[in-house]
């Protein structure tokens, strides 16, 4: 296997870990009421199409896609912005946590930023072979 081969495996893995806790946090937040607005049943639609995703994008990213991983990384980087201004949002709300108690919506937003910004410079070393 070669160094740019390894690259793209890494950078498949790290989206996946990505994606995966990303929809989970998306359905949670939603099961919990705290959304930009309120739940319907097409919603249901974009987590199953997020399945699909999370599916998807790794498998491209496994074979090597430099194009892909490089419109995925301007992606990535835009949602590691959106999510910085909901963590630097004056009044956000605090989330309930499964296991009891709360954590402010904004140390979550950053937990998020800094897994977006983590996972798109893994994909940005094998997107332009750092």
């Amino acid at each position: 296997m070669t160094s740019r081969e390894l690259k793209f495996r890494h950078a498949a893995w790290a989206y996946a870990i990505y994606g995966a806790c990303y929809l989970g946090g998306a359905v949670y937040l939603a099961a919990m009421g705290v959304a930009p607005r309120a739940l319907t049943s097409r919603d249901w639609i974009w987590f199953a199409l997020g399945g699909m995703i999370l599916i998807l994008f790794p498998w491209l990213l496994w074979r090597g896609y430099t194009w892909f991983a490089r419109l995925l990384v301007f992606l990535m980087a835009l949602r590691a912005f959106e999510v910085l201004k909901i963590a630097l949002a004056p009044g956000v709300k605090d989330v309930a946590l499964p296991g009891g108690g709360s954590i402010p919506m904004t140390y979550g937003a950053l937990a998020f930023f800094l897994l977006t910004v983590g996972a798109a410079a893994v994909v940005a070393r094998a997107a332009w072979d750092l």
